[in-house]
């Protein structure tokens, strides 16, 4: 067995100590020189192993102390509604949800973003970049595309934002946005993924892209959500509803 097999065998062989001797975050795990010994292997490999273990985010390292787990927090679960938005649904079940603007723009529509929106060439759309977090962790980037016919003066509205629905709702008078199509995909971060997530490259994300409407305006918004895999999970039910 080569190194690089060595050393994902022992990091898979730390990560089942950890789950079942529940190793708590506070607690160190087996030095390199002792797993070192306990394989047979060379120091270097642990080592190896240790790091694969910490790009992942399962533990880190304190000098001249060694490694620890790092406390994993559980997933947060998306419970898709058609006739919801995304941050209703999560400030609906935590009042630590946060939903921050970081910034916008106006600018047409790119010719690959026509079909999946159902917008012609041409059309002048703000771009809208948002942060999810929450109690203080981020877990998602939002892009939101919408055209700039059914909002002008979109920017007169940003200050307080809590969610583009409420603006909508509030300071255009339109219904509820309903959401007709979504698609769901993973894929590897992109830099701004990384940069704004905190996760490495070799951490997938789920790309969530969504196309609203409304009977006033037809498609109103499409946004795009890049969410950390490792600490959200997304949930459809099918199931009808009884009359």
């Amino acid at each position: 067995m080569g190194n690089e097999k060595n050393a994902l065998f022992i990091a898979n062989q730390i990560l089942k100590y950890i789950k079942q001797k529940n190793v708590g975050e506070n607690t160190r795990l087996p030095s390199e020189n002792t797993l070192a010994e306990l394989y047979g292997v060379n120091r270097n490999v642990v080592r190896a192993a240790y790091s694969h273990l910490r790009s992942q985010g399962y533990v880190h390292s304190v000098k001249g102390k060694g490694y620890y787990p790092v406390k994993r927090t559980r997933p947060l679960i998306y419970q898709h509604r058609a006739d919801i938005g995304f941050s209703e649904i999560f400030r609906k079940n935590s009042s630590e949800y946060e939903n921050i603007l970081i910034n916008w723009k106006l600018s047409e529509i790119k010719e690959s973003e026509c079909q999946l929106s159902g917008l012609p060439v041409g059309e002048k759309i703000y771009r809208l970049k948002t942060l999810r977090s929450m109690k203080g962790k981020v877990f998602a980037l939002c892009y939101s595309t919408i055209p700039q016919k059914h909002v002008p003066g979109l920017e007169l509205h940003f200050e307080n934002y809590q969610s583009i629905n409420k603006i909508f709702m509030d300071d255009y008078g339109f219904s509820h946005p309903v959401c007709d199509s979504i698609s769901i995909k993973a894929q590897a971060p992109a830099a701004d993924d990384m940069k704004h997530l905190g996760i490495p490259e070799n951490i997938p994300i789920l790309s969530i892209a969504c196309c609203f409407s409304t009977p006033e305006t037809g498609v109103i918004e499409y946004f795009v959500i890049h969410a950390r895999s490792d600490m959200f999970t997304f949930h459809m039910d099918f199931k009808q509803e009884e009359h």
